[in-house]
């Protein structure tokens, strides 16, 4: 079994436990206070001088109206992980060259490792643990190699 297979089925074990209630308040524990969140979800949140809607924000959403995504409201932060890591799946989906993605794992996705390794480490639940372990793996393998010059 692969290390990945093994992770999914860990997360689909503690998903059978009937644990939705705890998997809830681990959620809402880990990511939605964007004070006092162990892990906030927020690229903004791991910058030297951490600012809501500021230049992490400002510049994921430069890159979504680059190719037309225009956010739902305009204060829902670009910079989330689940948006970044959505519009990283649509550039390998349209098979945009590689320099294109490394610049845009390099300026948007390069935090995550501090992210995940927090949710890791944070966690109660086993859960959330698998899948950060999962999430860290297929990131390792995301960043494209640069064509050589």
């Amino acid at each position: 079994m692969t290390p990945f297979a093994a992770q999914l089925e860990r997360m689909d074990r503690a998903l059978a436990s009937g644990a939705g209630e705890a998997l809830r308040a681990e959620y809402a524990r880990l990511f939605v206070d964007p004070t006092n969140a162990p892990c906030p979800p927020w690229q903004s949140a791991y910058t030297d001088e951490p600012q809501p809607l500021g230049p992490a924000h400002r510049s994921a959403l430069a890159w979504f109206r680059a190719v037309g995504i225009e956010p739902k409201q305009i204060t829902e932060p670009a910079d989330h992980a689940g948006l970044l890591l959505a519009f990283y799946g649509s550039l390998v989906e349209a098979n945009v060259s590689p320099d294109i993605r490394a610049a845009f794992y390099e300026e948007h996705l390069a935090w995550m490792t501090e992210f995940l390794d927090r949710v890791q480490a944070e966690t109660r639940h086993e859960f959330y643990r698998a899948l950060a372990e999962a999430a860290a793996g297929l990131l390792a393998q995301a960043l494209p190699a640069r064509p050589a010059r």
